[in-house]
């Protein structure tokens, strides 16, 4: 089961950044969609999104830290999801 932890949040792109245990670097992203949805992308190395991705089986993620609109709607994205931990 992997375990993705909160990085930081970039509020004007509507985007939660995350990481592996092994790593400091933003590798993976959930970013606002249309309307209501999100997605969960990869990133490159300078962290940002590349393409689009389907979360294994037993992925979980923080809830971001943060108490701006996008850490409120990203939460509410994943508690909604099952992708808590």
């Amino acid at each position: 089961m992997a375990h993705l932890s909160y990085h930081s949040t970039e509020s004007g792109f509507c985007r939660v950044m995350y990481t592996v245990k092994s790593t400091r670097r933003p590798i993976y992203c959930i970013q606002k969609a249309f309307g209501d949805e999100y997605e969960i992308l990869r990133c490159t190395a300078e962290g940002e999104p590349e393409y689009p991705i389907t979360p294994k089986e037993g992925v979980t993620f923080d809830l971001p830290t943060g108490d701006d609109s996008t850490d409120r709607e990203v939460s509410q994205w994943l508690t909604k999801q099952g992708l808590v931990a």
